[in-house]
Formats: C-alpha cells, sequence, structure tokens
C-alpha cells in the first residue's frame, strides 16, 4: 500500500490531513448511532430511568435531564429524531467523500501507469502487449482504486466497530460476551472466505488482461 501510495506521489502530509477528520467524523458518527441504538433498546425493554444504576446509561440520562427533556417515551422522541439525523446525514457525508477519493485514485494511478509508458526504454517495452497495457491502465487502475479505498474503509468499519464494542460492554457485559462468542465461528468463516476470494481475484485479473490482450491485438 505505502509503495502504491508513493509511486502515486501522494504526500504523507496529504493524505493525513485528509484522513484524520475523516475519521474523527467516523468516531462521531458511530458514537451517536450506538447511544441512539442504547436509547432506542432500553425504550422498548422497560424505560431508560429503571437502568439508570447502569453507569453508562447514568451519564446519558443525566445528560437528557439536564437539556430538560424528560429521559421516557415520548418525551425522548425530539433526541432520537436528532440523533438519527444527524447520524444519516453524515454517513451520507463519508460516502460522498468515499466516492470522491475513488475516482481521485483512479484518475492519479491511470495518469502515473500512462506516465510511465511514455517515459519507458522503447527496447524494453516494445515487448509489451498492446491490449495488455491498455487493461492495465484502464480496468487495473480502477481495481487499484478500490483497493486503497478499501483500507481506507477497514479502518473506518473497524473505528465503528470499536466504538459500537465499547458501548455495548458498557451497556451489558454479560450480553455483549455472550453476542461475541457466537459471533467467533462467523469472523473464522469470513476470514476463509476472504482469503480464497482473494486467491480468485488474481487469476481472474490474469484472464482479464490476457482476454484485453487478444482483443486489441486482433483489431
Amino acid at each position: 500500500i505505502l509503495r502504491l501510495l508513493k509511486s502515486l506521489n501522494i504526500r504523507k502530509k496529504l493524505a493525513l490531513s485528509v484522513l484524520c477528520p475523516y475519521y474523527l467524523v467516523t468516531i462521531f458518527n458511530a458514537l451517536l448511532e450506538g447511544i441512539g441504538m442504547l436509547l432506542l433498546v432500553n425504550i422498548f425493554t422497560g424505560g431508560l430511568v429503571k437502568n439508570d444504576e447502569n453507569g453508562l446509561m447514568s451519564i446519558i440520562v443525566d445528560t437528557i435531564k439536564v437539556l430538560g427533556i424528560n429521559p421516557q417515551f415520548p418525551d425522548i422522541t425530539p433526541i432520537l429524531i436528532g440523533l438519527f439525523s444527524i447520524n444519516l446525514v453524515t454517513r451520507f457525508s463519508l460516502l460522498s467523500f468515499t466516492g470522491f477519493m475513488t475516482a481521485f485514485l483512479r484518475r492519479r494511478i491511470q495518469e502515473t501507469v500512462f506516465k510511465h509508458y511514455l517515459r519507458g526504454d522503447w527496447s524494453h517495452m516494445r515487448n509489451f502487449r498492446v491490449g495488455d497495457a491498455v487493461g492495465t491502465n484502464t480496468q487495473e487502475s480502477v481495481i487499484s482504486g478500490k483497493y486503497l479505498i478499501a483500507v481506507t474503509d477497514t479502518i473506518y468499519f473497524f473505528l465503528s466497530a470499536l466504538v459500537m464494542a465499547c458501548l455495548a460492554l458498557s451497556a451489558s457485559l454479560e450480553i455483549s460476551l455472550a453476542l461475541g462468542v457466537i459471533a467467533l465461528p462467523l469472523i473464522w468463516l469470513m476470514n476463509k472466505i476472504v482469503k480464497a476470494m482473494s486467491d480468485i481475484f488474481k487469476i481472474f485479473a490474469e484472464v482479464r488482461n490476457e482476454f484485453s490482450s487478444d482483443i486489441a491485438d486482433r483489431f
């Protein structure tokens, strides 16, 4: 990943100045969503006041009371609507940013690949198939851009899951641990599936480039 970013001439300071606010908003968004979910669960399972002895819920209840709102349904409805509305706006903002970054990286990769072809040693470059070069500069550039965005998304989902896990453990340690144990086989299975998909995609990339080369050379 670092070697790919270096070849694209993307400065570390620029990347950090863009990604740090992105991940701060991610944490803020996950925190809002987690608090909203806790409020909803507590409303449907007996109310907030009954769970006041819980540390996390006690803080949430006290904060709501400071705002002058009764922490009971339906008085708490505006709080829930506000939380999920802000969560929705920030989530769409993050998705829009991800789309912009995907387009930016794809174009930067295509320009970099084409520049290397133009400045390459002809005695070596003439042995390359035209279709392979075209395929690399189109399809593989798109996939490489998605790969970099996938790394960004991985950190996004990790931070979101970490915030949600902390809130869940604070709300109910026993239930959270039980659900975690239940989820372990699913995590193991997903790990195997992703590894198998990665091997398949490598083979698919070779077949796709060979197919593109055949078509371009025939034309």
